[in-house]
């Protein structure tokens, strides 16, 4: 897409997904993804250092509820009850007074495809990628997302 096709609330594909625009600045375009990640947080000590990083999804959030001691469990539903407690004033004024968190999302590996293709149709992709200044991968796997979002939802 060339930067005066976009519009706040456009969505597009690229080769990792479908994104929707939030912003159109005079060289750059911010995107959210529409697809599922995976989040990935960081742990921090007492003191504020930062002691490493976790993936959490809701299968590893289940797997380590089961592993929570009973006290723990009790812990975490009295810390949750009070979260449910809060009115719309403390809520914004936790936020306000709340530190920023720098948080990085992962996405699955992308799996590979080998296609053959004849000499022509190569250098033709090529000539076009060129021209979109993407790689003739990325334009495939651009093309492909597209259609298939264009397919019947096919069954889950």
């Amino acid at each position: 897409m060339k930067h005066s096709e976009f519009q706040i609330g456009t969505e597009f594909f690229t080769a990792v997904g479908k994104w929707r625009c939030t912003d159109v600045g005079t060289r750059v375009i911010v995107a959210i993804s529409l697809e599922p990640r995976e989040m990935v947080r960081a742990q921090y000590s007492e003191s504020g250092e930062r002691t490493g990083h976790g993936a959490a999804n809701s299968t590893e959030v289940s797997t380590v509820a089961q592993k929570l001691t009973a006290a723990q469990q009790r812990a975490l539903k009295r810390e949750a009850a009070g979260w449910d407690d809060l009115s719309d004033e403390d809520f914004t004024r936790l936020f306000d007074e709340g530190q920023p968190v720098r948080v990085r999302v992962r996405r699955p590996p992308p799996k590979t495809l080998t296609i053959v293709l004849d000499e022509r149709t190569l250098n033709r992709l090529k000539r076009v990628a060129r021209h979109k200044q993407v790689r003739a991968r990325h334009l495939v796997a651009m093309w492909i997302a597209e259609h298939l979002s264009q397919e019947r939802p096919a069954e889950k």
